[in-house]
């Protein structure tokens, strides 16, 4: 299914017929799967996100889609950011100007916002979210490339699921795992096995250890039901513990970026995509800073702000500080953006991913 605009440049995505519908694979970045992918939901997707593009101006569209087409995702993520960022607050009457230049400086924010008299800077920042354990030499495509080559493997009576005993570095091959896999599966009764399990008794299971990796498998049939469908392999992923940084995360990226700009005519706003809990616990500590409202100039209580995120005020006095997260703007997001598309059962989490 192709979607195809009539523009005299590039678009963000290729403009070529799809057939492929499958989901997402692990080592899939998610450029790479938006623009492949041929489902109804995500042809809404590519169409809605190239309307926001053909807005862009027209000097600064190949560096947005150099970014956005990235197989990296914070350029890729930041890129889109941008773009939403750009086109919600052209939506909102904002007259936006993209990377405006500025006095003293050779530096220049994302945005420029105007609305009558009264203007402010936009500077969007992304931060990743994800557990941190420098011990466990995790690394998320290689271990993603594993799980397809998994998931290679066929068995129309089972699931399996997955530990870790070693971690390894070296990518194994298809005949390390795709085949003693398949024969495993092949050898066992289901109903059997099914048995067992109702039973009280264990899963059947395999060890293997290709290259330097060290894994274990569980058997787990499929209900009568249900068995025979095409699907995935790999049903129970392998444990990660560790701590999650986000507040101290988004805290070193807000420090960063408010001290990139200085003596500026204008408010600034910080605008950050991050979790929601960790916004809440960087602004629990700063209850007492008070914000600065753009829209009206009246001064009120971080938190106090029907409808939008918390926000504080920096120590330079002027720069204000407000997190971009996507909660209490989805009806706002719907009406001026088209964004989120309307509810499909193709669709999974935001850009990028289709159900698993």
């Amino acid at each position: 299914m192709a979607i195809r605009m009539a523009t005299n440049f590039p678009t963000l995505f290729d403009d070529v017929p799809r057939t492929d519908a499958s989901p997402s694979r692990h080592a899939e970045d998610s450029f790479a799967f938006m623009n492949r992918v041929d489902q109804e939901f995500w042809a809404r997707v590519r169409a809605l996100i190239e309307s926001w593009f053909a807005e862009y101006p027209p000097e600064y569209r190949a560096e947005l889609r150099g970014a956005f087409r990235s197989d990296k995702p914070q350029q890729h993520f930041a890129a889109w950011w941008e773009l939403y960022l750009f086109t919600m607050y052209r939506r909102l009457g904002y007259q936006v100007e993209v990377h405006p230049s500025l006095k003293h400086t050779s530096k220049r924010p994302d945005f420029r916002l105007r609305k009558g008299a009264e203007g402010l800077y936009v500077e969007a920042r992304l931060v990743h979210s994800g557990i941190f354990d420098e011990t466990q030499n995790r690394h998320a495509m290689r271990e993603g490339a594993l799980f397809d080559l998994i998931n290679e493997a066929k068995s129309p009576n089972f699931h399996v699921g997955l530990t870790f005993e070693r971690i390894g570095t070296q990518q194994p091959r298809a005949s390390e795992v795709v085949r003693p896999l398949a024969q495993w599966l092949h050898r066992l009764d289901p109903d059997h096995e099914a048995a067992v399990l109702e039973a009280g008794g264990e899963p059947d299971v395999l060890h293997l250890a290709p290259r330097d990796w060290v894994l274990t498998f569980e058997a787990f049939p499929i209900s009568r039901e249900h068995r025979g469908k095409p699907g995935r392999l790999l049903e129970i992923y392998p444990l990660q513990a560790g701590v999650i940084n986000d507040v101290e995360k988004l805290r070193e990226a807000l420090r960063r970026k408010s001290g990139k700009y200085s003596n500026l005519d204008e408010p600034t706003w910080w605008r950050c995509s991050a979790c929601r809990r960790a916004w809440k616990t960087v602004m629990s500590r700063r209850r007492s800073s008070a914000v600065s409202r753009f829209v009206t100039g009246r001064t009120i209580r971080a938190g106090k702000r029907p409808g939008f995120d918390s926000a504080m005020v920096s120590g330079c006095g002027r720069t204000t500080l407000e997190a971009g997260a996507f909660r209490r703007f989805s009806s706002l997001h719907r009406s001026f953006l088209g964004w989120p598309p309307a509810p499909s059962h193709a669709c999974g989490p935001t850009l990028g991913r289709s159900i698993r």
